[in-house]
């Protein structure tokens, strides 16, 4: 299994909050703020000054490291923030992914940290690494005759066992191993 390195991710959500009485009005008023805080953001908070009731409706128009795609209202960012945050930073790439190849619309369907690890095995260089170890663990080929162990089809065995599994591609050529329940 892979080791994970602090110092080379770290992911927190963000978002991109604007008003959009000005956006109708063709400014582009808005900042970026973590999504945990997103639904105590208020029209001041965008504009750096109290504001008339017309400037009250405020959306997020973009965000990062948030498991959906599109626009979403500043509350539902929130809650997808702290679903995100819950998480182990060193798994939190990993959570995402799963959460969009499961395509896990509410934030409160989403997995937290004890269900995730009851559904993640970890992160490998690829499916076979992973049906080796899981060979390994249980002694699979214990007993065998030397003959059998080096005549061993470990392609068939891995693809047999990738039934059981969602394995997700990550961004460094590595797969992340997820449990199907």
């Amino acid at each position: 299994m892979k080791t994970f390195n602090a110092d080379t991710m770290t992911i927190t959500p963000r978002v991109w909050i604007g008003c959009l009485f000005c956006y109708g009005d063709g400014e582009l008023v808005g900042r970026w703020y973590d999504a945990v805080d997103a639904g105590n953001v208020r029209p001041h908070h965008l504009h750096g000054v109290p504001c008339s009731d017309e400037h009250e409706e405020m959306w997020v128009m973009d965000h990062e490291n948030l498991p959906i795609r599109g626009e979403i209202d500043p509350y539902h960012a929130s809650l997808w923030g702290q679903a995100v945050e819950a998480i182990d930073p060193q798994w939190r790439a990993a959570y995402l992914a799963w959460i969009e190849n499961q395509w896990i619309q509410d934030p409160q369907d989403a997995p937290n940290q004890q269900q995730f690890n009851e559904l993640f095995a970890g992160e490998f260089e690829s499916f076979r690494d992973y049906a080796e170890m899981i060979a390994g663990d249980i002694d699979l080929l214990y007993g065998a005759p030397d003959a059998a162990v080096t005549y061993f089809d470990w392609e068939s065995y891995a693809r047999d066992l990738e039934a059981d599994y969602t394995v997700i591609d990550t961004p460094d050529y590595d797969v992340w191993v997820f449990h199907n329940h």
